[in-house]
């Protein structure tokens, strides 16, 4: 989704015995993968051991996003696993117009960790807040108690990193 790169294979060529087999890696663009995957399947003498996924530079909106975070969790904004569940249902309805909403909330957890964002929450700690809130923000209802000032706390969550978001892309010249 995120970032743009290529597959890595590692392959096995199997010549007459098993002791002259050599290992070659071929980096492919993401484009031909499953083409390329394919051709190697189809050659007997040829064991695709491993792929991985080799990942090119940041993105801009990427890297916006990251430092966005940054200075959430530098300002002390983000103090708890779960404040992620606002920025993933604040993207998810659209409010960070630049971002691709998610598929799942596993894609949010995993986008932040190849982000390198420190200490990023569980799937559970997100899940968990997801499903206690009820509409959209601004107007976001909490099934669970809370008080007014944690109230105000989660949807001041958005606010700020759209701020900070925002912030990030000029820094950018965007």
């Amino acid at each position: 989704m995120v970032f743009h790169g290529t597959k890595r294979f590692t392959s096995t060529h199997i010549s007459q015995s098993l002791e002259t087999m050599k290992q070659i890696i071929i980096n492919v663009e993401d484009s031909a993968y499953e083409c390329v995957l394919g051709m190697l399947q189809l050659c007997q003498q040829v064991e695709v051991v491993g792929t991985e996924d080799l990942q090119g530079p940041l993105s801009d909106i990427d890297e916006c996003f990251a430092k966005a975070i940054k200075e959430l969790q530098d300002e002390k904004v983000i103090r708890n696993q779960y404040d992620y569940a606002f920025i993933y249902m604040a993207i998810r309805e659209g409010i960070i117009s630049e971002m691709e909403p998610f598929h799942s909330i596993r894609g949010f957890v995993e986008y932040l960790r190849e982000l390198g964002i420190s200490n990023p929450p569980s799937k559970n700690a997100i899940s968990n807040i997801c499903k206690v809130t009820i509409g959209d923000f601004p107007d976001w209802i909490f099934d669970e108690m809370v008080d007014a000032n944690e109230d105000r706390r989660r949807r001041i969550i958005v606010t700020r990193f759209s701020s900070a978001f925002t912030r990030s892309k000029r820094g950018l010249g965007q």
